[in-house]
């Protein structure tokens, strides 16, 4: 498992939320939940993240903006959605991961993994 990050978790459903928290808390990475969209803002403004998670629709919106502002800020986001990876891809969704809705624990570890490995990999070039 690579070191330790900071993640930003945005996801609205609670027993989601604390399921992400308590599955990453584990492995060692700092975690920060947001559950709307100003939130999520206020976190990004706050300090440095190094990865996000993202459920598409909040109570208090959709997150686009949310994935364009992570997207220019070069942070890598996994889209956590109850709506198909394919419905994701019509909408010209940004290139990123995409987790559905329900999801294993193993599942959001190997996401994770995946995106933390390419930063460091990409930090080193």
């Amino acid at each position: 498992m690579p070191d330790s990050r900071r993640i930003l978790i945005v996801e609205d459903e609670m027993m989601i939320a604390l399921h992400i928290e308590d599955t990453l808390g584990r492995l060692g990475h700092d975690v920060s939940t947001a559950t709307t969209v100003a939130q999520a803002e206020h976190l990004l403004d706050r300090g440095t993240v190094d990865l996000a998670i993202v459920d598409y629709k909040l109570t208090d919106g959709n997150t686009e903006a949310l994935m364009e502002r992570l997207q220019q800020a070069g942070v890598p986001f996994i889209v956590c959605s109850g709506i198909s990876e394919e419905e994701e891809r019509q909408k010209g969704r940004l290139e990123t991961r995409f987790l559905s809705k329900p999801f294993s624990s193993d599942a959001l570890i190997d996401a994770v993994t995946a995106l933390t490995c390419r930063a460091a990999a990409d930090e080193l070039h």
